[in-house]
């Protein structure tokens, strides 16, 4: 089988180096929110993503929330918002949200612990 090798450009690299790099390496705050049930991106993407920054020993500035809404990005304004003010509050104050900033009465689920990668 033959295959195409296709090299990539210089600004696409230094873009994804810049802002794409999952090896964990944070130097900002970064609070990802995901569906408990994707059938896109599996939430399981989270776990593996938390060992990488823990590996980095970048703990501090993750903060993973999850939702108990169903399919991809599929969020309400009412959480999105709550992300909002969640990101803004850490911004602003150094401090990292906490779960009050994700009611479980619009939907978030504080408790629940993304699978293991890979499943």
């Amino acid at each position: 089988m033959n295959q195409t090798q296709v090299a990539a450009s210089p600004w696409g690299r230094d873009y994804v180096e810049r802002f794409g790099d999952i090896r964990g390496v944070l130097k900002r705050p970064v609070l990802s929110m995901h569906t408990i049930t994707d059938g896109l991106a599996p939430v399981a993407h989270e776990s593996a993503y938390r060992e990488l920054v823990e590996k980095r020993g970048n703990s501090q500035y993750l903060v993973q929330d999850y939702t108990t809404g169903v399919g991809h990005c599929a969020f309400t304004g009412e959480q999105i918002l709550a992300a909002l003010a969640a990101m803004n509050h850490w911004l602003d104050t150094g401090v990292k949200p906490d779960a009050t900033f994700f009611p479980e009465a619009i939907g978030f689920n504080n408790s629940f612990v993304p699978p293991p990668w890979p499943y």
